[in-house]
């Protein structure tokens, strides 16, 4: 059995290839952003009318959802994950915090605690690219903090 696209999704599928074309003129809403604010109104009614606008619309009325509720579903996912990655950085804390082992060598990458991430990590993808990701969850500025949570758990 074909399936054959209905005219509203061909119509559609027109409208995003054109759309494409005529991206460039609208790119300060798309891409930079608007700025030329004494402008506005000229520039918001040509836009109204541009193909890209449509398709934007268009888009939006397909989605299931708000974009409100997808952004905070995201966000949610975010958080999830670097709790969970978190977690996995403050075991090892408290594992090399146990035995008596030093966290950091002569360079970040030779201490105790670098080398257990690496090992935990193979096979986890999820560690693998928080390990790499612009920011440092094994400075040790954070591992004297998580040494300080944990003392003050063990104190009360």
């Amino acid at each position: 059995m074909e399936i054959i696209p209905s005219s509203r999704e061909s119509e559609f599928d027109n409208e995003r290839e054109s759309s494409q074309a005529g991206e460039n003129e609208d790119s300060a809403f798309v891409k930079t952003g608007f700025n030329n604010w004494k402008k506005a109104l000229e520039k918001c009614s040509v836009h109204k009318d541009s193909q890209c606008h449509k398709l934007a619309v268009m888009t939006r009325i397909q989605e299931p959802e708000p974009v409100n509720v997808q952004l905070s579903r995201e966000l949610e996912r975010r958080q999830q994950q670097a709790r969970r990655n978190l977690m996995k950085i403050a075991g090892g804390v408290r594992y090399l915090a146990r035995q008596g082992l030093a966290f950091r060598g002569d360079q970040k990458e030779s201490g105790n605690l670098s080398q257990l991430l690496k090992y935990k990590a193979t096979g986890d993808a999820e560690l693998t690219s928080w390990l790499k990701g612009p920011l440092d969850f094994t400075s040790p500025e954070l591992q004297n903090e998580l040494l300080k949570l944990m003392a003050n758990t063990i104190i009360k």
